[in-house]
């Protein structure tokens, strides 16, 4: 297990504190932020360095809106494929609805 000093803990007076401010932490925190909310929009499968994941050295994420990706680690589906799902699924549940409504004068 690695050194809880390698996180932003620290030991003292025989408790466990947090440095919530020093460089290490900020880094974390901002590429944290930037993976979450910062993402390509590659339209080749992510397999270039033109890709900015790739460039980077990261993995897409929840951000990306790639096609067809090769980069997103287990991830098959693409994000406009899954899209398709859930607003075919959406379209299906509507129309089952329609047969299970009474109309009432």
């Amino acid at each position: 297990m690695p050194p809880m000093s390698d996180h932003g803990w620290y030991r003292e007076d025989d408790k466990l504190k947090i440095q919530w401010e020093s460089e290490k932490n900020i880094s974390t925190v901002k590429d944290s932020i930037a993976y979450l909310t910062k993402g390509c929009r590659c339209k080749t499968g992510c397999t270039t360095r033109r890709c900015g994941c790739q460039k980077n050295g990261l993995l897409c994420g929840p951000s990306c809106h790639c096609v067809n990706c090769q980069n997103s680690g287990n991830v098959t589906t693409t994000s406009k494929e899954v899209e398709e799902e859930v607003q075919d699924e959406v379209l299906e549940e509507s129309e089952d609805d329609e047969y299970d409504m009474e109309v009432v004068k």
